[in-house]
């Protein structure tokens, strides 16, 4: 992307990332090297690096409807850098300015300069002022590590020094400071991320290439000499620092203010969502997911059920984290075209875990595959699927089955996250759907008379309420299939010497879905004695598939 003006261009360096869209994608920018030449006697340079840029983007805040975010690096908490002869300061990945929405338009100003060492902190302070007082101060902490603390000093230390511009433009006019290049120019969408390099515009461009080990910028010739810096255009779909946001903070503080105090937390919660949808900084999608969250994480409130929760709320991450993460459903229509059976989902992790216990046909009988051939294709004869035998069974056909028949008809894909979705599959994997939601009924806490095994909108309501707190909801379906397990003992006593290897069984599922709830928030503990790890194994039996579901369907597409 060559153009620019001043001394500085702006020069791709490597493969094109995706494309900023406007009001959909984050744009940020990571320097990763810079590189000045010494100077003076025996190349020993009395200078030290400063790097600075800024984006201005339309906002919703900001001086007449613009918002302009400013990245300075080093900042008075980094220490002054060790700048001498040919020496380079090599950075990985600091982020320069803070994300923004993608816009049409992207004003990038970009300088490299140096900086007398005896006036190296005045200068930076001096630059920090106005960053103090400009509309990114919000975002200084997410810049660089310490730089909330040069916002902290600046303001001490100096007044309002005027708008940035004015304030870069008395720096390179003072004696202390020698501008090395600069780069200004507008990025129009769409614009590539990717790695860039901002060099001088007399630099031979052949051959440019950056070792993304080394952060060294080389031609044709050889390796640059002149001054040069390389940065990373980022391009993020999500936010991965959403509760670093100043104005969501404060609307969580008032959540949490207004729980304590048993005031209208509903009131407080769409007042949440007031905020994420009308905050400058976050894309709609990234505000509906964050309302999304806050309403999982407050749905029994929401619902006009007592909450479980006592005490003091966590912070907004903590309290957040877990929920911000993508239901089932949502992460199975990101595969796209791809069939959900054969994408990389939650759904294949739960199936290698079969086929790992029941080898590769996952243990299916040979009237679950006639069965399922009899609706995938009507025209077959009897005859033909009397000579079909497991030895046909593809890979394809196991895990479409195991889709159709188990996932699917225990309503996994419904589940709000990953963990549930396993506890469920395994449920339905060795005792059949109608069992596996009779036990997420029971687990949920519903009336007797409400267990039925069939899904219902009651059902789907109470999970809604129920998976705010996940952990104690797994332990309560546990508990309901361990409690079933000893039914099972009970009315059939021969069964009794398999109950240990069902408890271990439990005890392993347990072990497995825990990495997924290492940031849910604690939950009830239930009676549950499950038991510690036994010699005896028992071998998977995969209940029946049912494929109701998909009859009915298949059935309203016939003519």
């Amino acid at each position: 992307m060559p153009g620019g003006s001043g001394e500085f261009i702006m020069v791709p360096v490597g493969p094109p990332g995706a494309p900023f869209r406007p009001d959909e994608t984050y744009f940020s920018v990571a320097l990763l090297s810079v590189h000045m030449p010494g100077g003076g006697f025996m190349a020993m340079s009395k200078f030290a690096p400063v790097v600075w840029a800024s984006v201005t983007h339309n906002a919703m805040d900001g001086e007449n409807g613009r918002k302009r975010l400013l990245g300075l690096y080093p900042t008075e908490g980094d220490g002054r850098p060790k700048f001498a002869r040919e020496d380079r300061v090599t950075l990985v990945d600091l982020q320069l300015v803070p994300r923004i929405i993608a816009g049409e338009e992207l004003d990038v100003d970009f300088t490299l300069a140096k900086v007398r060492e005896k006036d190296f902190l005045a200068g930076i302070l001096k630059t920090a002022s106005d960053l103090a007082t400009s509309p990114a101060t919000s975002f200084v902490s997410q810049m660089a590590p310490a730089a909330a603390g040069v916002a902290t000093v600046a303001k001490a230390a100096t007044d309002t020094i005027g708008s940035l511009k004015t304030n870069i433009d008395d720096l390179l006019d003072a004696d202390k400071i020698e501008s090395l290049g600069h780069f200004k120019q507008t990025l129009r969408s769409p614009s590539p991320s990717g790695v860039f390099a901002f060099i001088r515009d007399t630099e031979d461009r052949t051959g440019l290439t950056h070792n993304a080990n080394t952060n060294k910028l080389s031609n044709a010739k050889g390796p640059i000499t002149s001054p040069y810096a390389v940065v990373r255009l980022q391009c993020e779909v999500n936010r991965p620092d959403w509760m670093a946001l100043p104005d969501l903070v404060k609307a969580w503080t008032a959540i949490r203010e207004t729980k304590i105090a048993r005031g209208d937390v509903i009131a407080a919660i769409e007042n949440f969502r007031l905020t994420a949808e009308t905050s400058p900084d976050l894309t709609p999608q990234d505000a509906k997911k964050l309302t999304a969250a806050v309403r999982r994480k407050f749905a029994s409130e929401l619902s006009g059920m007592e909450s479980g929760e006592s005490g003091e709320l966590a912070d907004m991450e903590s309290a957040l984290g877990f929920f911000m993460q993508d239901d089932i459903r949502t992460r199975e229509a990101a595969a796209g075209e791809t069939p959900a059976w054969m994408s990389q989902g939650p759904f294949a992790v739960c199936l290698a875990h079969v086929l790992q216990q029941a080898g590769e046909t996952g243990g299916l009988s040979i009237d679950a595959y006639r069965d399922y051939l009899r609706l995938k294709t009507p025209a077959i004869t009897d005859g033909e699927l009397a000579g079909v035998s497991l030895a046909s069974l593809t890979p394809r056909d196991v895990a479409e089955i195991f889709y159709l028949g188990h996932w699917r008809a225990a309503h996994c894909t419904d589940m709000p996250n990953e963990a549930l979705a396993a506890v469920m599959f395994d449920a339905a994997v060795n005792h059949g759907a109608a069992q596996a939601i009779r036990l997420l009924q029971q687990g949920a806490g519903l009336a007797a008379f409400a267990c039925s095994g069939e899904w219902s909108k009651q059902t789907s309501e109470r999970l809604a309420v129920e998976a705010a707190d996940t952990i104690g909801l797994i332990e309560g379906m546990l508990l309901a299939r361990e409690r079933f397990y000893r039914l099972l003992v009970q009315t059939t006593p021969s069964l009794g010497k398999h109950l240990h290897a069902w408890m271990d069984q439990l005890a392993q599922l347990k072990a497995r879905v825990e990495p997924l709830l290492v940031t849910a928030p604690a939950g009830r503990q239930t009676e549950s004695a499950l038991m510690e790890d036994t010699e005896e194994r028992l071998g998977l039996r995969v209940a029946a598939p049912d494929f109701s579901e998909l009859r009915k369907s298949l059935e309203g597409e016939r003519p």
